[in-house]
């Protein structure tokens, strides 16, 4: 399935966004480390200016305040010792530095809260520019990864949205000096994303990640087996080809079974009638059918009648909504 495909057999939002990232320029490789070059340089000099500030008690407090809203406890606390190294002035310039381009890699998130003057905020918003033009020309790529995942419990446009996410975090931490690709830094994180929000919504019940990656794992194995001897394995052939328990396949292929939704329609039936839903089609074997519960009924009168008085015959029907008539 190729973009124009997509555009046909989508809604018009669909539409529109397909046809933006189909504008969008891809970037060589000597662009991309131009662009990631300036990144590093701008952010460099924009935290040395910052940590150059002299930062009171009540500057430190609404720097907490406003960051707190952005990230959680657990990110919030590194923020709070890189505070605590900035505000320490027996702490060098290097290594306050170190710290706070270390914390925002870490974090990645929207720092611009830290900055009151001018000159600090130009310098961000020249920086989420050039980030944006990075995101925006490997779009594609997230559209190519999450095409894969189709049909696996995620509509198309909430992977591409969990794949973009991913490809955020991959442009706010990448190091173009190690001499990647970002493309090739990119896949991962894009990979990552995309495979947690599938083991976190992708099913009813929820199967832990550890889990997601033995059956993958063993899906593998099938693959491997089919090519090399063209059949479709047994529990017994993966165990003695990989060596692997065969409670282990088992419990894998019990885990993958889809449950069913009681409440899901069926089919919409014969004309006139309702549509049936999955809980109307399955027999209750404990359910007594109407002849039966009528015989209990009558005996449980004869033995109410040869033990007890009419009050008491009375008390116990009110208190257990025996109906005798």
């Amino acid at each position: 399935m190729d973009y124009q495909e997509m555009k046909c057999s989508n809604n018009d939002i669909n539409n529109t966004y397909f046809s933006y990232i189909l504008k969008s320029k891809l970037m060589s490789k000597e662009e991309e480390i131009e662009i990631f070059k300036k990144i590093k340089d701008l952010e460099f000099e924009l935290i040395s200016d910052w940590v150059d500030s002299k930062f009171t008690d009540q500057d430190i407090i609404e720097i907490k305040s406003k960051i707190s809203k952005t990230i959680g406890s657990k990110l919030l606390i590194n923020f709070n010792i890189m505070l605590n190294v900035i505000k320490n002035d027996n702490i060098c310039k290097e290594v306050k530095l170190k710290e706070c381009l270390f914390v925002i890699k870490r974090i990645s998130i929207n720092y611009e809260p830290m900055f009151k003057k001018e000159d600090h905020i130009k310098k961000y918003k020249e920086i989420q520019k050039l980030k944006n033009k990075a995101i925006e020309s490997n779009m594609r790529l997230v559209v190519n990864i999450a095409k894969g995942y189709v049909n696996k419990g995620i509509s198309l446009p909430d992977l591409i949205q969990d794949g973009s996410i991913g490809l955020i975090m991959a442009v706010n931490k990448f190091d173009y000096e190690k001499g990647f690709k970002f493309g090739t830094y990119a896949t991962y994180w894009i990979l990552q994303s995309i495979t947690s929000s599938l083991s976190a919504n992708g099913r009813i019940i929820r199967i832990p990640t550890y889990i997601i990656e033995e059956i993958n794992k063993i899906n593998r194995m099938i693959k491997v087996f089919i090519n090399k001897n063209e059949y479709m394995p047994s529990f017994n052939d993966l165990s003695s080809n990989f060596n692997i328990s065969r409670n282990k396949v088992s419990n894998a292929f019990d885990l993958v079974k889809d449950p069913y939704d009681l409440e899901y329609i069926s089919g919409v039936g014969e004309v006139g009638e309702k549509p049936q839903k999955i809980k109307d089609l399955i027999v209750d074997e404990f359910c007594m059918s109407d002849i039966i519960e009528k015989q209990m009924l009558d005996e449980l009168e004869l033995i109410m009648k040869e033990l007890l008085t009419l009050q008491e015959q009375m008390v116990l029907k009110l208190k257990y909504n025996i109906l005798i008539l």
